[in-house]
């Protein structure tokens, strides 16, 4: 009876609720969605941008970018080789690093916020440089780009990337940072305007966050792959740890 049970549980066991996106720079791997209020941030305003890399490029590769060309609306977001191989912020005349090392080919979280016109990159729950006062920042709007510098139409990322999510007028705490990491990327704050799980093959541009701002890779989607790779925690690790008393229970 106990083995049957436990049969039971593995068959009706939900796995596969997300993945990640391949992105290879050889074939110039990114993808865009179109802009409007979901993707503008007021001036100076409060903004959260998280996601989760594996990568082990030395280059200074760009994860997420804009497409507004105004000198103070543009951001974008790199690994950037010249702070050993630290996550960078670039807003306008302005930027701020994290302070971990992420192209160590392991996962690494990133969550980006800005606070009252306070803004800290965040590397695996650990807050780098914050920079604050002095630097206005413009109306960020346009569309998202992953995986490419869409300022100069270059430094494709060659990595993998998950759990991503953009609010235009949130800025997470510390607390709510932690809980992004510590489940794998499955804990967010409510209601981002943009969320990507890449959870399937079939559903590797779909947006999750009921606002329809689905991907558009580029070209044939060449480089843009599906990836079954994801960060441990949240559903991965819930799936692990009920295998684990399945068989436990099957055992005894």
């Amino acid at each position: 009876m106990k083995k049957l049970l436990a049969l039971i549980i593995l068959l009706i066991l939900p796995v596969g609720a997300s993945a990640s996106v391949l992105c290879d720079n050889s074939v110039n791997g990114w993808a865009s969605t179109a802009g409007g209020a979901d993707t503008t941030v007021a001036t100076n305003g409060d903004l959260t941008i998280a996601y989760w890399v594996k990568t082990t490029t030395a280059a200074a590769d760009f994860i997420v970018s804009n497409e507004n060309k105004s000198d103070n609306g543009i951001f974008a977001m790199n690994i950037n080789d010249d702070v050993a191989n630290r996550i960078t912020m670039y807003i306008f005349n302005f930027n701020t690093s994290g302070n971990t090392n992420v192209n160590d080919g392991s996962w690494h979280s990133v969550v980006l916020t800005r606070v009252s016109n306070t803004t800290t990159v965040y590397t695996d729950k650990s807050g780098g440089t914050t920079g604050s006062g002095g630097h206005t920042i413009g109306t960020l709007s346009a569309a998202l780009v992953l995986c490419k510098n869409n300022l100069t139409g270059v430094n494709y990322y060659d990595g993998r990337i998950a759990k991503f999510a953009f609010y235009n007028s949130v800025g997470w705490t510390q607390t709510q940072v932690d809980s992004y990491h510590d489940s794998g990327g499955t804990t967010i704050v409510a209601s981002p305007q943009v969320r990507y799980n890449f959870a399937s093959s079939a559903a590797l541009n779909d947006d999750s966050s009921g606002n329809s701002h689905t991907l558009t890779p580029n070209g044939t989607g060449a480089g843009w792959t599906y990836s079954t790779d994801e960060p441990a925690g949240g559903a991965a690790a819930v799936v692990a740890s009920i295998l684990g008393l399945v068989r436990a229970f099957w055992i005894f």
